[in-house]
């Protein structure tokens, strides 16, 4: 025999599968290469049906990357290894090793060990939990909208011993039922019995004819007849007289193959349910045993399990009556009671009582290591608790027994020796594989990133004694004063926080170098909160919102007065905990935290996340054509067709005006030109993203005649808009109700039309009929925008909402954890950001305390105490399977600044090939003087910079620009700018910055003074935003700026194009303005002092910040500040390394571009 070698890599060894060109069946190998076994699918070339061929195998390529991407895939489905195209085939390469095909060894079944004596209840078991994983994977294939339609042994492989490890595949006849994948219509009759509805006519596949087929594959594993015996009535009775299944066992496959559909078993929980509890049952027969299962409780008026019997038993049994206790334990237990298997984080089991919940973990052996064969238990679960993987139980025949702790301590030996272990009366469940513990590292990235966040909230709260309270006319005035809570202290201690009491001293009074987060933060703004409690374990829903009002100084100490319309209810003395910014923080927490544990399920994720050059996959598909007209210049346009190629995941970076809002128009308009069903999510960080880009997406179809437009929707707008649910719901329903359709239907269906069109009132929750509608239109929209921690999101990630792309706007200015449940939401991932503009919030903080491990440690074992169930004092904790903490917070602080590290990574550099990522070089936005400025300083290569200007761009600047300068001015033509002030070190009386303020006085002069020299040129529009790194510096510029208007020296730039009243002109940091551009921008860079370099730049010592404020121009770019200050920072001997280098490079740019005269340095009038 000729030996195959396919793509130069497999060498196929032996046909498992003939296969059928004529029903389209692959042909299926057995296949090996250097290294390890594999299945290969092979789909024969021929001409005259190449096209429908190689349909079927598209089909089969996207079903499996599609649902790798679900929680548990890996485990459920069998992994695309390979994929590929030669002279004589299409095929694929499978994940093989061990496995075989269910219908080959089924033939054999006399030579396969663990199909033999089936009678016996211990050989079913492990057959039954096979089954129950293809349950599971048949239920994800419904919930992701595909049918997998020839279900069958011939699409199942498992593993050499039958225990459990079924795999599903067989997905190139599956349909998705809105889809536009391109397969034949209907594969071919399969030589069984078919369900009913297909037999009698033109019957539809559906979700039931797929579980009909798992009732027939569940079956002939069993050994009924079911290649032999086509009459379902005649198969049927075969089952019934199986002496192989009790019945239980019978009755599932008979409900399964039930004739009617809308009698059969067709529920994918229901059938798990079933089967899990045919497991337990099969588990209760093999052991067969009378002994007990024994738990031991240590009781006592010290442990928490005695405490909280007392706080429901009183006097019957209080904390020192041991022996009550037990009792009341016992009558609590009594019955067929709930038992929850839980195995995140560690395997115990909640024992549900009528009062209690009572945790039961394993016996510790004073030799060291646990045992199941008794359970332990000295707390409860403090409130109902529920996680992905739980197993819901019932103890049934089996007998509990509640022995106290001394005793069993003193008789250990002969209570194991009588007792039933629990993990042989409740056996694990079939679970996903351990993680690999590279991969369980990625994942705990996540879970700690996400619970130092938590705790950093926790430290910010301050405990304060209310002093007094006085209610006049409705409004409620309170003052407070801070009180020393040692542990909360010692918290902010480990997180390198000032205590909260000085927090507090910050918040209202001068000196705070603060970053924000989202919108400028101010006392005057900001709402603040009196908590009531010391935890952080829920929102403070109801809970009064305070403003602030004034702070005076005290003997006693400071006393803070605070002011609300709302009824507020407390005392003077009491304790309360005051909180900023609060509302809706714990809620997003939750979110988070569910999102990341369901993380763990996501291996595939996991891997990507890993290393994404080694996970990415090369196709054959190209990108499709698109209907607008969208202009793209040569990296955009390579960009795209990479998109296509590249699977699962590729990252974009997009520097400073080169256009990655167009790159999502044109992936749009491709995407759903080619497939009107396509369904994308997009986020961002920020509404204003996310609502910039659904603004100019929405633009692209609005030439399209209505019926013909994708669904654009907008979840959790901060405002009203266009396509929020609401609004799309109305222009929906108003269609409908103007077709043919709705004109035709019957009265009671215009009825119901019509309570779904009225609209209800803000006081009125939406009738069920438009409540309906709006779940079917958020489960039907092409383009979902929100907001990467919008509760909307998390609701419809609850729901199992699947997309086919989650596109990832501003990823670099995000957390890995806030973009946890938009990864999780679809099988293939773009990022698009620039990790040389801002890092996430934080970033900086995050990075510091993973280099410290022992203050992570520390902070997060004494901060569980503030946010109970939200952190988890054994993430810290040393693992002898894996590597040293410390090892580990090494890793994670590489990840800290999550897409710059992905991007790296997918770029796959000094491997020699194009990873999965690209960068878009051409910028349109800036004028090319700035351009050059931003890329020799940011963006520097070989040839000097990457950011290019084409010509087309260049044509758009050689006109004027659209402001005019006045005729006596000392402002210069050229485009950019530094007004210069003097160095206080250099120049005799000249003013720099305030100490300690962050101001200064003279460039807020020079601010006034520049704004004085523009002048509007026709009625052109021209944007002018001023821009400084410190919010109190912009306070003292505005406050100039309005003192010259009441002068009357600055009213046209109160008028239009100038208009400073809009947005935010009049002042904005730089967190705010990133994303956002200018005609004008003026930047007051306010550091001017003596100290030495590495301590006077404050965070202008990021280089990140100082590129967002130098980028933000589109025609003209003013800095204020000192050129003699910023030139001296860096000299010589400055380290490489450190953070404000970049600064010597930036002067250094700045001086050759004063020689070229792109750049002029002026003192202005003074």
């Amino acid at each position: 025999m000729v030996t195959k070698i396919l793509g130069g890599r497999y060498v196929l060894k032996r046909k498992l599968l003939p296969g059928s060109v004529e029903r389209g069946e692959p042909e299926l190998w057995q296949a090996q290469d250097a290294g390890d076994v594999y299945y290969v699918k092979l789909w024969p070339r021929r001409s005259g049906d190449e096209m429908d061929i190689r349909a079927l195998w598209n089909r089969e390529v996207r079903g499996l990357r599609r649902l790798q991407s679900y929680p548990g895939a890996s485990q459920r489905f069998m992994t695309l290894q390979d994929l590929g195209i030669t002279d004589d085939y299409f095929f694929i390469a499978l994940e093989g090793g061990r496995r075989g095909i269910l219908s080959e060894l089924l033939e054999r079944r006399q030579n396969v060990h663990w199909l033999l004596n089936l009678t016996v209840a211990s050989r079913r078991r492990p057959l039954w939990e096979g089954l129950l994983r293809i349950s599971e994977a048949l239920r994800l294939l419904h919930d992701g909208g595909t049918i997998h339609r020839t279900l069958s042994s011939a699409s199942i492989f498992v593993g050499p011993d039958g225990s459990n490890d079924f795999r599903l595949s067989g997905f190139e006849w599956s349909l998705r039922i809105a889809g536009n994948d391109g397969a034949s219509a209907n594969p071919a009759k399969q030589r069984v019995a078919r369900p009913p509805e297909l037999e009698r006519g033109p019957g539809e596949f559906s979700t039931a004819t797929d579980w009909f087929d798992f009732g027939l594959l569940a079956a002939e594993m069993f050994g009924a007849p079911v290649r032999t015996v086509r009459k379902l009535s005649a198969l049927k009775k075969a089952i019934t007289d199986l002496p192989t299944l009790r019945e239980r066992e019978k009755t599932l496959l008979l409900s399964l193959l039930e004739e009617e559909a809308d009698r059969r078993l067709v529920d994918g929980e229901s059938v798990e349910r079933a089967i899990r509890d045919i497991v337990v049952g099969l588990e209760a027969v093999a052991s067969a045993s009378s002994n007990p299962i024994v738990v031991a409780v240590r009781l006592g008026p010290l442990t928490d399990l005695s405490r909280a019997i007392e706080r429901i038993a009183g006097d019957q049994a209080r904390a020192d009556a041991v022996e009550n206790q037990r009792k009341w334990i016992e009558n609590d237990l009594r019955g067929d009671i709930r038992v929850i298997a839980r195995s995140y984080p560690r395997r115990r089991f909640i024992l549900k009582g009528s009062k209690l919940e009572y945790r039961v973990s394993q016996w510790d052996l004073p030799q060291g290591g646990a045992t199941w064969d008794v359970g332990y238990c000295d707390s409860v679960e403090e409130y109902p608790k529920s996680f992905q993987g739980d197993d819901i139980l019932n103890t049934g025949e089996r007998k509990l027994q509640i022995r106290l702790y001394p005793h069993v301590r003193n008789n250990i030996n002969s209570i194991r020796d009588k007792s039933l272990p629990w993990d042989k009366a409740f056996p694990p469940r079939v679970v996903d594989a351990t993680v690999e513990p590279h991969l369980q590292d990625v994942h705990d990235f996540f879970r700690v990133t996400q619970q130092i966040d938590t705790l950093l909230i926790a430290a910010q709260i301050c405990p304060v004694r209310v002093i007094e309270v006085d209610t006049m006319g409705g409004i409620t005035y309170i003052s407070v004063t801070p009180v020393k809570e040692v542990e909360r202290n010692e918290l902010c201690t480990f997180l390198k926080l000032s205590p909260p009491a000085d927090q507090v001293a910050d918040w209202f009074g001068l000196g705070a170098e603060e970053i924000s987060d989202d919108d400028e933060q101010e006392p005057s703004r900001d709402t603040y909160y009196l908590l009531d409690r010391r935890t952080i374990s829920r929102d403070p829903q109801g809970a009064v919102q305070w403003s602030f009002d004034r702070r005076e100084m005290n003997s006693g100490g400071p006393r803070y007065h605070f002011v609300t319309e709302q009824g507020a209810v407390t005392r003077a003395g009491a304790t309360l905990y005051l909180a900023r910014n609060f509302g809706g923080t714990i809620a997003q927490i939750r979110r988070r935290h569910k999102a990341i544990e369901d993380l763990r399920q996501h291996t595939s994720l996991l891997r990507l996340i890993a290393d994404p050059y080694i996970a990415s996959r090369r196709g054959l598909d190209r990108a499709p054509a698109g209907r607008a007209a969208i202009d793209l210049d040569e990296s955009k346009r390579k960009t795209i067709e990479q998109l296509w190629q590249v699977y699962p995941s590729f990252a974009v970076q997009g520097p400073p005006g080169t256009g990655k809002t167009t790159l999502i128009q044109a992936f749009s308009d491709r995407l759903l030109t080619d497939d009107p069903t396509a369904q994308v999510l997009l986020t961002a960080h920020s509404h204003h993203t996310v609502d910039d880009v659904l603004q100019k997406t929405s633009k692209l179809f609005n030439e399209l005649p209505p019926n013909s437009r994708p669904i654009l929707l907008r979840l959790g707008a901060r405002q009203g808009s266009d396509f929020d649910i609401d609004a799309t719901t109305n222009v929906i329903l108003d269609s409908l109700a103007a077709s043919e359709m709705a004109q035709a239907a019957p009265g009671f269906l215009k009825e119901k039309l019509a309570e779904a069109i009225s609209s209800p009132d803000e006081h009125m929750s939406p009738s069920v009929e438009r409540k309906a509608m709006q779940l079917l239109i958020q489960d039907a929209a092409n383009l979902t925008f929100a907001t990467s921690n919008a509760p909307d999101l998390a609701e419809l990630s609850n729901r199992g909402r699947r997309f086919d792309w989650s596109v990832i706007e501003e990823a670099g200015k995000a957390h890995g954890f806030d973009m946890a449940a938009a990864l999780q939401a679809s099988h293939r991932i773009l990022l698009i950001g620039d990790h040389h503009q801002l890092p996430p919030y934080n970033a900086e903080t995050f990075e510091d305390l993973l280099g410290e491990p022992l203050r992570v440690q520390k902070a997060v074992q004494l901060g569980a105490q503030f946010a109970p169930g939200l952190v988890d004092p054994a993430l810290v904790d040393e693992d002898p399977s894996k590597d040293s903490f410390a090892d580990r917070c090494t890793k994670w602080r590489s990840m800290v600044r999550f897409f710059g590290r992905f991007f790296e990574q997918s770029m796959g550099e000094g491997i020699g090939l194009d990873g999965p990522a690209s960068t878009l070089t051409d910028q349109h936005r800036m004028h090319p003087d700035i351009a050059d400025l931003v890329g020799r300083i940011f963006y520097p290569d070989d040839s000097g910079t990457l950011l290019k200007t084409p010509d087309e761009a260049k044509v758009k600047f050689e006109g004027l620009p659209p402001y005019d300068i006045t005729g006596s001015s000392w402002m210069p033509e050229a485009r950019i700018i530094w007004r210069d002030v003097p160095w206080i070190q250099k120049e005799k009386f000249s003013v720099g910055e305030q100490t300690g303020l962050f101001v200064s006085d003279s460039e807020a002069e020079a601010v006034v003074d520049t704004l004085q020299q523009f002048r509007p040129r026709g009625s052109q529009k021209c944007h002018i935003q001023i821009l400084s790194p410190y919010n109190d510096q912009l306070k003292l510029i505005r406050k100039k700026i309005e003192a010259a208007r009441g002068a009357g020296t600055l009213d046209w730039m109160f008028q239009s194009p100038f208009d400073l009243t809009v947005d935010k002109r009049l002042g904005a940091t730089v967190d705010e303005f990133q994303g956002s551009e200018a005609d004008i921008v003026i930047v007051s860079l306010v550091r001017n002092n003596a100290l030495v370099p590495w301590k006077s730049l404050g965070f202008l010592k990021q280089e990140t910040r100082m590129n967002v404020l130098l980028s933000r121009a589109k025609q003209k770019l003013v800095i204020v500040g000192s050129w003699d200050f910023f030139s001296s920072r860096c000299n010589d001997f400055t380290p490489e390394e450190a953070d404000y280098a970049y600064i010597g490079r930036m002067m250094a740019f700045m001086e050759r571009a004063q020689v070229n005269r792109t750049l002029v340095r002026t003192g202005g009038h003074s």
